[in-house]
């Protein structure tokens, strides 16, 4: 190891620790001595870095690229990568060889290549040659081609169109979990005047989580937009079928449900419409109270509960269903027992306990063995 002085090619001086056997050190010394000092080195360097981002922007101009996302060392950098696919990409469109099929299609995954923003993508790319990332764009395009054609299909089949639609906008209904969902792009007031009297609420589109019969109650909400003149879709063939045959369980402000959460729960709650009235004969189920909003009636007097519920055309929830079960059981597994009514006490008179009443025979006889005759 050893300092050598230097004179670089554009003329400064400076040092150098050139290490190896002596009789090499010299010859590595000159080699050095060809080359620019290292400040002038990195100022070419940079030089030629944005000659080569100027050419990129310039290029991205002419072929109207979008403008690149990311940090400005990244957009730079990206730019720069994006110029030398685009070179490699011409090159492959307009040569004979094109094993992938179409142009028109290799064209076109070009395009959505070219059309990336992410500055960041291109950097996590360079690695791979513009060939690879067109055929995979490429793949892209067929496969969208062929998923549109299948949705184009699908949405053709699910699709149920009234004799005499009123809009050619369709409402689209589908199911997520414990929500139904409606959404029709089209601002009418005889559908909003619809879906709202059907217990929906606006939040990005039209929701309901009704708690049960969820297919019912989606079938009964196609069914009523039909018959009103909307187009609706419906990807689920069973809510499409009850929809168009009106097959579905329909729903009915009076409800018995159970009660959760506070300290009527597991009663049963009896609720009704706005325009109805049933207080006072829900009232009158034994121990019967009321909780706003309803009419609470304890779970044991169930049989009663039945019985209001045929009689005044009620519907019971799973919960209430449920709950009439554990109540059933719970009766049928009593113990039970006859006791007969003790006789009341006259009033005034305190109750003693009566010895029984002896029966006196007619006749008497002394046993032979306890006869003593003498």
């Amino acid at each position: 190891m050893a300092w050598y002085d230097i004179t670089y090619s554009c003329g400064h001086t400076g040092q150098e620790q050139i290490y190896g056997p002596n009789k090499d050190r010299q010859w590595i010394a000159d080699r050095k001595a060809e080359k620019l000092c290292p400040d002038c080195w990195k100022a070419e360097m940079e030089s030629q870095r944005q000659q080569e981002a100027e050419k990129a922007r310039v290029t991205a101009h002419e072929y109207g690229l979008p403008a690149l996302e990311g940090t400005a060392k990244q957009i730079e950098w990206a730019e720069v990568l994006r110029k030398q696919w685009i070179e490699e990409i011409q090159d492959f469109l307009n040569g004979s060889n094109n094993p992938y099929g179409s142009k028109v299609k290799m064209a076109e995954a070009a395009q959505n290549v070219m059309s990336r923003t992410s500055a960041h993508w291109w950097i996590d790319n360079r690695a791979f040659t513009a060939r690879h990332i067109l055929k995979n764009a490429y793949m892209e395009v067929l496969e969208s081609e062929t998923a549109a054609v299948i949705k184009e299909q699908v949405e053709a089949e699910t699709a149920v169109r009234p004799e005499k639609a009123v809009s050619e906008t369709v409402a689209e209904i589908t199911i997520k979990g414990d929500t139904i969902s409606v959404y029709f792009p089209e601002k009418r007031d005889d559908f909003r005047v619809i879906i709202k009297k059907h217990g929906f609420k606006w939040s990005d589109g039209w929701h309901r989580s009704p708690g049960y019969r969820i297919l019912d109650r989606a079938a009964e909400i196609a069914h009523v937009l039909l018959a009103n003149g909307f187009i609706v879709r419906i990807p689920d063939k069973q809510i499409r079928d009850m929809a168009i045959t009106g097959q579905y369980a329909r729903e009915s402000s009076r409800k018995i449900s159970k009660r959760i959460g506070d300290k009527y729960g597991g009663w049963f709650a009896i609720s009704w419409g706005r325009d109805e009235d049933y207080y006072a004969v829900a009232r009158r189920l034994p121990r019967s109270r009321y909780s706003k909003p309803s009419v609470v009636v304890p779970p044991e007097y169930f049989e009663e509960v039945l019985d209001f519920a045929q009689r005044y055309d009620f519907t019971l929830s799973p919960g209430a269903e449920e709950l009439v079960k554990e109540s059933r059981d719970k009766k049928e597994k009593m113990l039970i027992v006859h006791v007969e009514k003790p006789e009341p006490v006259e009033a005034g008179k305190k109750a003693t306990i009566k010895n029984p009443k002896l029966v006196v025979p007619e006749q008497v006889e002394i046993d032979e063995e306890l006869r003593d005759d003498n």
